[in-house]
């Protein structure tokens, strides 16, 4: 059972602020400095965790093995930000590096061999605490000396290099007091009779590092959002302390009035957590002012604002798109239209310019017909009408619709469907009909003599959706065609209008699925589709 006195509370503090602060580092860090940094962080969470679970042993010698486990963290605190300040300062003195990890791995061997500890002792009737020889000695000698050089290295590089940024040097030497308030644990471990207090001054430095990372970027971190990494950090942090609060709070009055009825205990730590709300609720309204500059419920509505916003920017952007896209589509064939009524007059009886002109200008009228058509099923905004449909005979309808461009080519139809489960979806057969047949025709019109087209449909109820791939093995997509495809009057057709796939993607889109393609060019493409199964 964890014992809560001071020391073990201080422990506490550590790990929840040191626990974020490393998995914020470690995540966020990509540079070898921010991976040394983080793993300083690490031996010091390991202290944290060390000295929270210290004292809840009343064995001294289960205590005395904690104690070896502990100083593990302990002595490469000071080894890796010495190996960090030199990697941040440019200062290339491998030998010093390499002498700070050697001590450090001897002096941890030397304490996990019982060659640094003379015996134990029951510390302040709080728990129990080694006591050390010269060997131990000198090895605090060195821990201060490093951490010594690591500060004094890392200061003069600000108050050189940076002398503007005095908030941030200032900030450091705060940070030092992190160092000093850990070396206050030494203090019983050489039989001084003085309580390790200072172990509540360790959370300073995290803190203080944090901070130093959010607003100056310090050790090269650079984030985009890091106003809302550092609000919930903080309010992580917040969180955490509260919830110490009442269990803290609720511990104190167990032992006063001398209850151990769990349903009061559960009680009491209620009545605790509601009484202190209003604290919780001030501290995270001044997070939210001063991170956020705003109240939660202003964001909300300035984010709805946006998105209304962007919703009209791309309807803007689809209406340029469509204007462009048409400009360019009409362009040819009412040119060559133009020229036919323009010669017409002279030419009414030439057979031969007639038996020429006519086909042009008939192919291109269609040519008009059919790109207006095509505009108007995309930018059609009726919803679907849906109503159960047998997915596998609306295929077979698609199919018989292409059967004379399929036969023509010899082209093998390969069929893998799914019947274990359900035949009939909630789904608007016509416009998926629409949708299966684009995406049909261009695979047909894609695939070379005696190729093939593989249908494949599988039902998954328990994700309530079918996944429908077809796969032919036509000539393929290029990679930087690929994200292009779905957008409207994007075709490398000769008489394509680009419209196809784009309302294939409309139609799957408004019956709530998602569409992708995969294309391996010269070799085929398969049409992923995912349609919800709506009963």
């Amino acid at each position: 059972m964890i014992k809560l006195n001071p020391f073990a509370i201080s422990g506490l503090l550590i790990t929840l602020t040191y626990l974020p602060l490393f998995l914020f580092i470690f995540i966020n860090g990509k540079s070898r400095l921010t991976k040394i940094y983080s793993f300083h962080i690490l031996a010091v969470l390991w202290w944290g965790i060390s000295s929270f679970i210290i004292p809840s042993f009343q064995d001294k010698n289960v205590s005395a093995i904690f104690w070896k486990i502990s100083n593990i963290g302990v002595f490469l605190i000071p080894t890796f930000f010495l190996h960090a300040v030199f990697l941040l300062t440019n200062q290339r003195r491998k030998l010093f590096i390499i002498y700070s990890y050697t001590q450090a791995l001897i002096f941890i061997l030397l304490i996990l061999s019982n060659f640094a500890f003379i015996n134990i002792r029951y510390f302040h009737n709080s728990y129990f605490v080694p006591t050390a020889n010269h060997i131990y000695l000198l090895g605090f000698i060195n821990w201060v000396f490093i951490c010594s050089i690591a500060n004094i290295t890392l200061t003069n590089y600000y108050r050189t290099n940076l002398p503007k940024e005095k908030t941030l040097i200032i900030l450091l030497f705060i940070s030092i007091i992190g160092f000093l308030g850990g070396s206050s644990n030494f203090l019983p471990v050489f039989g001084f009779d003085i309580y390790p207090y200072g172990n509540f001054l360790v959370p300073i430095h995290s803190l203080v590092i944090t901070y130093a990372i959010l607003k100056y970027q310090f050790l090269n971190i650079e984030l985009a959002f890091r106003k809302g990494i550092a609000y919930s950090i903080l309010l992580i942090i917040v969180l955490l302390l509260y919830t110490l609060t009442v269990l803290l709070s609720e511990k104190y009055l167990q032992e006063y009035f001398g209850y151990k009825s769990l349903g009061i205990s559960i009680t009491t730590a209620f009545i605790i957590g509601i009484l202190i709300i209003p604290l919780r609720n001030k501290i995270q309204s001044y997070i939210d002012k001063l991170f956020l500059s705003r109240k939660p419920q202003e964001i909300e509505k300035e984010n709805e604002f946006l998105r209304q916003e962007i919703i009209n920017t791309d309807k803007l952007k689809t209406i340029s798109t469509f204007a462009s896209g048409m400009a360019h589509e009409i362009k040819n064939p009412l040119t060559s239209i133009k020229i036919f009524c323009e010669y017409l007059p002279q030419k009414l009886h030439d057979k031969e310019f007639l038996n020429k002109f006519i086909p042009i200008v008939t192919r291109d009228a269609d040519r008009i017909n059919e790109l207006v058509h095509d505009l108007l099923e995309y930018a059609k905004p009726s919803p679907p009408e849906v109503k159960p449909t047998d997915i596998h005979k609306l295929i077979e309808t698609v199919l018989d619709t292409l059967s004379a461009q399929i036969v023509d080519k010899r082209i093998e139809i390969l069929r893998d469907f799914d019947n274990r489960t359900i035949e009939n979806i909630s789904i608007d057969a016509k416009q998926i009909k629409q949708a299966l047949l684009n995406i049909l025709l261009n695979a047909v019109e894609s695939i070379h003599l005696n190729g093939s087209l593989l249908i494949r449909t599988q039902f998954a109820p328990n994700e309530n959706k079918i996944i429908l791939k077809i796969t032919d093995t036509g000539c393929g997509i290029s990679p930087e065609d690929i994200p292009h495809i779905f957008d409207p009057f994007f075709t490398k057709k000769e008489q394509g209008t680009g419209l196809g796939l784009s309302i294939t993607h409309g139609i799957i889109k408004e019956h709530g699925g998602k569409i992708f393609a995969e294309s391996v060019l010269g070799r085929g493409t398969t049409f992923r589709i995912e349609l919800p199964i709506k009963k």
